[in-house]
C-alpha cells in the first residue's frame, strides 16, 4: 500500500534532553491529530520531514510530561527545535493514601483487566507503515567456543546494524502480512534486512506473552486473568496529560523466580487503557539467550479512538561463552488506517465503562459483534484474498535504495556510531569481496589446529571462489567394529555455493577392514537447484557396508566404544554394492515429495573378529545376525534389490516467509501428517517382492507455563511381503546404551533388531516438557533452571506385546545435557530400567 521515493520535504531537527541537560533515548516525536511521527535516536537526536505548513510538534516520553511545540515551516526549510523534557509529577491524592486499605493501585488493574478482551480484539483490521532498525554489537569476543575456534572476522564492535521499511497489514484473528519495500544492511548493499516488523509484537493485552522465543513457558501479562497470582501493585502517582488522568502503576513480582515483568505500566483514567509501557525482563524471569530485556512502549489514538503503539523499543544486553554484548531494537509505527470491531458508540465516555459480557457476547473467547456484511465488505481495508499464507515478503528491489532515498525516509536518525559503521563498512565492501582480503582472512582460519585433528574436523575455505573442503576428525576416521576389527573410514567434503543460494557437494568415502582385509569406497554428489522450493538431486553409488536398520539407531563412535570397552557389539551390518538416485522438493506450500530409487547387490558379512579391551566374565560377543521375533534365522543368500521410496510430508497452513533469495517456513499449528510408500520390484535381476505403506503424524502443542507436548504417531505395514529380506523389514529406533538417541526420538531401552517386523505395526512417542513449572518453585533448585521432562513410547507388532516405556527426566543441565530414567513394560509386566544421557537444550 505504500511505495518509497526520494522527498523534498521540510525538515525539523535537533536534540531532546531532560533537565540536567543529558539526553534521553528514543523519545517519541509526533504531529498532533496526525500519524505522522518518529522516535530519537540513542543520542536523543530526531529529525522529522513535512511538508510546508503549521503543525503542533508533540513530544512524549515514559515517566516525562508531554510537551506540544506551535511552530511554522515553510517550503525546503531545515528548522532546528531542541527540547527539555520535564520529569513528570506522580502525586498521590489524599483519599488514595490510606495504610490500611489495599493499595489504590488494586482497582485500577481491576478495571484495566475487564477491558483487557475488548481492547485484545479492538482492532478489527489495521494497516501501518513501519521503520525498524536493529542494532547489536559485541563488546567481548573469546578466541574459542568450548573445541571451536571463533572466526577471525568476528571481532568487539557492531556486528549488525540494519533498517527496514515494511508495509504491515493485520486482520483479527492473527492475520498478518507483511512487506519490506526497502532494506539496508551495514556492509553488505547486495544483503536483504532480517527485520521483521510482525514479529515484534508485543501486546500486554494477551495473557500469555511469548513475542521473542526468550523463554519456553511464555511471560504472565500484568493484566492477565491470573495476574494476581503472580504481581503486586503499588500505585505511585497519577499525572494530567492532554486532559486525561494517567495513573503510574509499579508491578512488584510475587515470586522472585516467577515469569513475570517488573517496571511500570501507565494507565488512562475511565478508559483503562494501556497508555504505555515501561517494562524489564532479568534473569530472575527465566529468561534465555540475553540477560536484560527493556520494553518500552508507547500507545497514540488513531482514526476512530483506537489507541494503537505508535514506537517500541527493545533494550537488551547478552553474556554467554565469552561473549559479551548489547542492542536494541526501535520500531516506529505511522500512516495508520484502523477499523474497530466494534461501532462508534463504544467510544463515548459511557459506552467505555460497560460491563465486558454486557459489551461483547464470546463465542470460542472471540468477541463477535453484529455487522452488516455488504458494508464490511465496501469498508474493509483488504480484499477477500489479502491474507494468506505468505506472512512476509521482501520486495526484489528492497536493497537497491540510495542513501538520497534513506535519508529522506529514515525516522529514527543515526547515532554517530552507527553512521561511523555505514561509511567504513560500505566504504570497504569491495576490498572485503576481493581476493586478496579474503584470501588473508582465510589463510588465518585456515590453519590446522590439534581440535581439528581428534575432535572437530579439519575445515579448507576458499572464499572467493565461495569452494570449501572438509575432511572428518581422527575419532570418526578411527572404528572398531566385530565385522571388520579396526576400521580406518577417511571422508572428504566438497562443496562449491553459488549467490543464489544454489550448492553443490561431492563427497568420497573410503573405508578399508583390518580384520575382513576389505576395501569399500562410495561416491555422493548433491546439488541444490532452487533455494526456495529446497529442490535437492542426490546420486550416490559404490561398495560399502551398511546397517541393517536403516534408521542408523548406534553411531560407529559408540559401537566402538561398548565394543571395546564393554564388549558388547550392537551394530549390525551387511555389504552393498550400490547405485542410488533421490530427489526431494517443496511440490507446493505445505507439500514435500521426497523419493528415491535403488539397484543394489546385496551380500551377507561375518565377524572377523572378538578382540575386546575389557573381557568381562560371562559376556560374549554376539553373531553378526540380529535376533528377531518373527524371524528364526536373520541370514540371507546374496542377491539383487530393486527398490523404490515415495514419502509426502503434508504441513497444513504453513506460514512462509518469501524473500528474492529463499523461503523459509514456520511450524504449523495444525498436525504434520506424512505417507509412505516403499516397493520392492520383482524384475530387472531383482529378487525381492514387496509392499510397505507407512503413515504418521505429528504435533507439537504449546501449554504457556504449563509446559510443551510433541506427540508422533506411526503406523503401517506390508501389504504384500512375498520375497524381502531382513534390512527390507521395518525397524524402529531402538537404544541399549546409556546415549539417548538424537533428539530422543524413538525408544531408550527397546533392542534394536527384536521387535522389527514383516507384518503391521503402531508405534507412538509422547514428550512432555514442563519448562520448569515444578522446579522453578522449589527455592533452591530454581536456580540450576533446570527442567522437568516426561516420555512415554509405545509399540505394537504381531509379534511382540504391547511394548511400553515410561521415561521422567531432567534437561537444561549445564545448559545443554538431559538426564532421564526409564523403566520399560511388556503387557503390563516390568521389564526392565535405565538411565540415558543426552541433549536437552
Amino acid at each position: 500500500m505504500f511505495c518509497i521515493q526520494a522527498s523534498q520535504a521540510s525538515i525539523i531537527k535537533g536534540k531532546i534532553t531532560d533537565e540536567n541537560n543529558e539526553p534521553l533515548s528514543f523519545v517519541t516525536v509526533f504531529i498532533k491529530g496526525t500519524t505522522t511521527g518518529t522516535t530519537c535516536n540513542e543520542q536523543g537526536f530526531y529529525e522529522l520531514k513535512l511538508n510546508a505548513g503549521v503543525y503542533d510538534i508533540g513530544f512524549q516520553y515514559i515517566g516525562y510530561k508531554i510537551k506540544f511545540e506551535h511552530l511554522e515551516i515553510k517550503d525546503d526549510e531545515t528548522k532546528t527545535l531542541n527540547m527539555m523534557l520535564q520529569s513528570a509529577s506522580y502525586s498521590l491524592s489524599e483519599v488514595n493514601v490510606n495504610a490500611t486499605a489495599e493499595d489504590p493501585a488494586y482497582p485500577i488493574i481491576r478495571q484495566a483487566m475487564s477491558m483487557r478482551k475488548i481492547y485484545l480484539f479492538e482492532p478489527k483490521e489495521f494497516n501501518c507503515l513501519v521503520y525498524l532498525k536493529g542494532m547489536q554489537r559485541l563488546t567481548n569476543v573469546p578466541k574459542r567456543v568450548l573445541l571451536f575456534k571463533v572466526p577471525t572476522d568476528i571481532k568487539p564492535g557492531i556486528v549488525y546494524l540494519s533498517e527496514s521499511l515494511s508495509d504491515l497489514s493485520y486482520k483479527q484473528t492473527d492475520k498478518i502480512k507483511e512487506r519490506m519495500i526497502s532494506s539496508k544492511v551495514s556492509g553488505d548493499n547486495k544483503a536483504f534486512s532480517f527485520n521483521r516488523a510482525g514479529a515484534i509484537k508485543f501486546n500486554v493485552y494477551e495473557n500469555n506473552i511469548n513475542s521473542f522465543g526468550l523463554n519456553e513457558r511464555g511471560f504472565i501479562s500484568p493484566l492477565a486473568s491470573n495476574a494476581f497470582l503472580f504481581y503486586k501493585y503499588k500505585l505511585e502517582g497519577e499525572s494530567k496529560e492532554n486532559g486525561q488522568t494517567i495513573y503510574k502503576i509499579k508491578l512488584i513480582p510475587i515470586r522472585e523466580h516467577d515469569p513475570v515483568f517488573r517496571g511500570h505500566i501507565y494507565i488512562i483514567k475511565d478508559s483503562w487503557r494501556i497508555h504505555s509501557t515501561d517494562l524489564l525482563l532479568s534473569k530472575a524471569a527465566q529468561i534465555e539467550f540475553v540477560d536484560t530485556l527493556y520494553i518500552k512502549q508507547v500507545y497514540g489514538q488513531q482514526q476512530g479512538g483506537v489507541w494503537m503503539p505508535v514506537s517500541q523499543r527493545f533494550i537488551f544486553q547478552f553474556e554467554a561463552y565469552g561473549f559479551r554484548g548489547n542492542g536494541y531494537f526501535v520500531a516506529v509505527y505511522s500512516k495508520y488506517k484502523v477499523n474497530s470491531m466494534y461501532p462508534e458508540t463504544f467510544y463515548t465516555k459511557q459506552q467505555q465503562q460497560i460491563k465486558m459480557d454486557e459489551l461483547v457476547p464470546q463465542i470460542k473467547n472471540i468477541p463477535k459483534v453484529k455487522v452488516d456484511k455488504r458494508k464490511d465488505k465496501d469498508t474493509s481495508l483488504f480484499s477477500k484474498k489479502y491474507f494468506n499464507n505468505e506472512v512476509m515478503i521482501v520486495d526484489k528491489k528492497a536493497n537497491n535504495n540510495d542513501d538520497a532515498i534513506w535519508d529522506s525516509v529514515r525516522l529514527v536518525p543515526l547515532t554517530d556510531e552507527e553512521r561511523v559503521d555505514y561509511k567504513t563498512k560500505d566504504s570497504i565492501v569491495a576490498v572485503h569481496e576481493s581476493k586478496p582480503y579474503l584470501d588473508s582472512i582465510d589463510k588465518i582460519d585456515n590453519k590446522l589446529g590439534v581440535s581439528d585433528i581428534f575432535i572437530t574436523g579439519y575445515s579448507y575455505s576458499n572464499s572467493f571462489k565461495m569452494k570449501y573442503y572438509s575432511v572428518t576428525p581422527l575419532f570418526a576416521v578411527v572404528q572398531y567394529n566385530t565385522v571388520e576389527g579396526w576400521v580406518l573410514n577417511p571422508r572428504l567434503a566438497i562443496s562449491k555455493t553459488y549467490e543464489d543460494n544454489r550448492y553443490y557437494s561431492i563427497i568420497p568415502n573410503l573405508r578399508y577392514g583390518f580384520a575382513s582385509q576389505k576395501f569399500y569406497a562410495r561416491l555422493s554428489y548433491v546439488y541444490q537447484s532452487d533455494a526456495v522450493k529446497k529442490t535437492l538431486w542426490n546420486i550416490s553409488a559404490g561398495q560399502f557396508v551398511e546397517q541393517f536398520n536403516g534408521n542408523i539407531p548406534i553411531t560407529p563412535a559408540v559401537n566402538t566404544f561398548y565394543t571395546l570397552l564393554a564388549e558388547q557389539n550392537f551394530l549390525k551390518e551387511y555389504q552393498k554394492s550400490y547405485v542410488k538416485l533421490g530427489y526431494s522438493s517443496t511440490i507446493i506450500n505445505g507439500v514435500s515429495l521426497n523419493a528415491n530409487m535403488e539397484y543394489a547387490q546385496r551380500s551377507v558379512l561375518d565377524n572377523h573378529t572378538d578382540y575386546t579391551f575389557n573381557d568381562i566374565k560371562n559376556r560374549t560377543f554376539t553373531s553378526n545376525y540380529p535376533l528377531n521375533t518373527e524371524s528364526i534365522q536373520t541370514t540371507f543368500i546374496s542377491h539383487q534389490a530393486f527398490i523404490i521410496n515415495v514419502g509426502f510430508t503434508f504441513r497444513f497452513a504453513q506460514k512462509y516467509i518469501s524473500r528474492p533469495d529463499a523461503r523459509y517456513t514456520f511450524q504449523s499449528k495444525y498436525p504434520v501428517l506424512s505417507f509412505g510408500y516403499t516397493k520392492g520390484i520383482n524384475g530387472f535381476g531383482s529378487s525381492v517382492d514387496f509392499d510397505k505403506v507407512t503413515f504418521g503424524v505429528t504435533h507439537d502443542m504449546d501449554f504457556k507455563l504449563f509446559g510443551k507436548n510433541s506427540i508422533e504417531l506411526k503406523a503401517g505395514g506390508f501389504i504384500n511381503s512375498n520375497n524381502l529380506y531382513f534390512m527390507d523389514y521395518q525397524h524402529f529406533s531402538g537404544n541399549q546404551t546409556i546415549l539417548a538417541l538424537p533428539g530422543y526420538h524413538g525408544f531408550q531401552l527397546l533392542d534394536y533388531y527384536f521387535y522389527s517386523t514383516k507384518q503391521s505395526f503402531i508405534e507412538a512417542h509422547v514428550n512432555h516438557h514442563f519448562n520448569g513449572f515444578f522446579i522453578n518453585k522449589i527455592p533452591l533448585m530454581r536456580k540450576l533452571k533446570w527442567q522437568e521432562v516426561f516420555s512415554l513410547n509405545y509399540l505394537k507388532t504381531p509379534s511382540s506385546p504391547n511394548y511400553i516405556e515410561l521415561g521422567a527426566g531432567i534437561e537444561h543441565i549445564f545448559k545443554f545435557m538431559r538426564v532421564d530414567f526409564f523403566s520399560s513394560f511388556e503387557d503390563g509386566k516390568h521389564m526392565r530400567n535405565g538411565i540415558v544421557i543426552g541433549f536437552g537444550f
